[in-house]
């Protein structure tokens, strides 16, 4: 995920100087890898850090730029996330709403450091009469523009998840499609977890425990992101008919209803570590796009990845020069073949 360091478009100065401020505050903030560990006696923490130094080093070795300038520094998030982004949609169609930002183009989502103002720009969407969503961000990449420091919040969850954390960002250093956030984040997210599922392999064992849990995750994922697919392809098909607003909001609920018991009655997602989607009162149409967002057509870059004997190294020039063409996907398709 990218946070624009300046914006324009719908953009307001205040906005531009809140963004600034909070990027200046995480640069001045930030202390070096090295002075950190000669700092901290928690042989847990160090371990981390160790940790860290090894997916840098993969990152490198598979020819993602960046490792050596990013996360060479270390910034102390404290009790709160990093940053926040909204997005949004028309209740009534799977788009989503766009913000203008130099260099970067348009993008479905807007970053905030500040929860308040994120949760404020989200109202102040609902009330236009779209569906919003505010939500808290892991982490977040500056595209190389500036050096991004480790953030201490991403040692909160494991070596898998701070590996796919990692590998994630620094995918958006190396492949960047204009216009195609969709790309750009299944990209990465397909980069992150595959990364992070090999480097726990060498570390651990193909046959490790560690390992067989992020294949059950896997699994889980798939299994869920094929589920909400199904959803998706409802509402698309509820939004093309020639409905009224009030209409569409009591269909699409019923929709939503139906696929919540469709979830209980399933084998393997009923239990696991999606069923807060059972909690989900209503449709938000910003929610499912950000779903989407994130695991768009990833079997596309399975069957690149396979064809390449399972070698990221092989597989990312082939992901960036799709990322170049006029339709990536497209690209994608036939790399695959």
């Amino acid at each position: 995920m990218s946070l624009g360091l300046t914006a324009c478009g719908d953009a307001t100065p205040g906005y531009v100087l809140h963004l600034a401020q909070g990027q200046m505050q995480v640069l001045l903030d930030s202390q070096p890898i090295q002075q950190v560990r000669a700092q901290t006696t928690d042989p847990a923490r160090l371990a981390q850090l160790d940790w860290v130094d090894s997916v840098r080093a993969y990152a490198g070795e598979i020819g993602l730029r960046g490792a050596h300038t990013n996360y060479s520094r270390f910034y102390d998030t404290g009790a709160h996330p990093i940053s926040y982004n909204v997005s949004a949609s028309p209740v009534d169609e799977l788009s989503p709403f766009q913000w203008k930002f130099p260099f970067l183009g348009a993008l479905p989502y807007k970053g905030y450091f500040d929860r308040q103002r994120a949760v404020d720009e989200a109202q102040r969407l609902t009330e236009l009469g779209y569906d919003a969503l505010a939500r808290p961000v892991a982490a977040y990449s500056t595209l190389g523009y500036l050096p991004d420091p480790l953030l201490s919040s991403m040692l909160d969850d494991g070596e898998a998840r701070l590996a796919d954390l990692l590998l994630h960002e620094l995918t958006h250093v190396t492949i960047f499609a204009d216009g195609q956030v969709d790309y750009n984040e299944s990209t990465a997210s397909f980069v992150g977890r595959q990364g992070a599922l090999d480097m726990m392999r060498r570390r651990y064992g193909a046959n490790a425990a560690q390992v067989d849990s992020i294949r059950i995750r896997r699994e889980d994922s798939t299994n869920f992101t094929e589920f909400i697919g199904t959803l998706l392809d409802q509402l698309d098909s509820l939004y093309a008919q020639d409905l009224k607003r009030d209409e569409i909001l009591t269909s699409r609920d019923q929709l939503l209803r139906a696929a919540q018991e469709r979830y209980r009655q399933h084998p393997q997602l009923a239990g696991s570590r999606y069923d807060g989607f059972l909690r989900w009162e209503r449709v938000n149409n910003a929610r499912l796009l950000s779903y989407r967002r994130y695991n768009r057509d990833l079997h596309l870059f399975t069957a690149v990845h396979d064809a390449q004997r399972a070698d990221l190294k092989a597989s990312l020039p082939i992901f960036a020069h799709c990322a170049e063409q006029t339709d990536p996907w497209d690209c994608l398709e036939q790399a695959g073949r």
